[in-house]
């Protein structure tokens, strides 16, 4: 742990974030494999990170994010009012995302309250996106199996080409 009587003496440290609940997580330095080292971020200090992000910190406080881990997520749209928010398909994403506005590809299917979606985040201080891709309705197969293969970043669009040899 750093240690330190004032924010000023101490030093800033990169590393990775792990989130492990919606109280904070864990920075561990670049290079330290020691997990006695790790630094406990609570939620108010991440400074917008979020899991897997590379950071720097002083202290326990998020100063940086210098590479995001993902800025595209999936989830289930809710709406509240006039507002479209996705609730991350990913469990350590705590936070609900506001999508400003959807730009899907012409003719797909608009986006409804229970849709599962794919959204890029566009403001990481107001955590605000836009909807890019319709997955289909949550509970849907084709919409759950896309969301998995999506997340694990795993190709699922095979082209035409390919998708008109399987039918053969």
């Amino acid at each position: 742990m750093l240690h330190g009587s004032s924010n000023q003496n101490l030093e800033i440290l990169a590393g990775r974030l792990s989130l492990a609940s919606k109280k904070g997580g864990y920075f561990l330095p670049e290079g330290e494999l020691d997990r006695s080292k790790e630094v406990f971020i609570e939620t108010a200090d991440l400074n917008t990170a979020m899991n897997g992000d590379i950071v720097a910190i002083k202290g326990n406080r998020v100063i940086e994010v210098i590479t995001r881990a993902k800025t595209q997520f999936t989830g289930t749209i809710k709406t509240d009012h006039d507002h479209f928010w996705l609730k991350p398909y990913d469990t350590k994403i705590y936070v609900d995302i506001l999508i400003g506005e959807v730009s899907l590809p012409p003719g797909e299917t608009p986006i409804s309250d229970g849709d599962r979606v794919i959204v890029e985040i566009t403001n990481w201080q107001n955590l605000a996106g836009i909807g890019v891709q319709r997955l289909g309705r949550a509970g849907d197969n084709n919409a759950e199996m896309n969301t998995i293969l999506f997340e694990h970043k795993i190709n699922y669009d095979f082209g035409e080409f390919a998708q008109r040899e399987a039918e053969i």
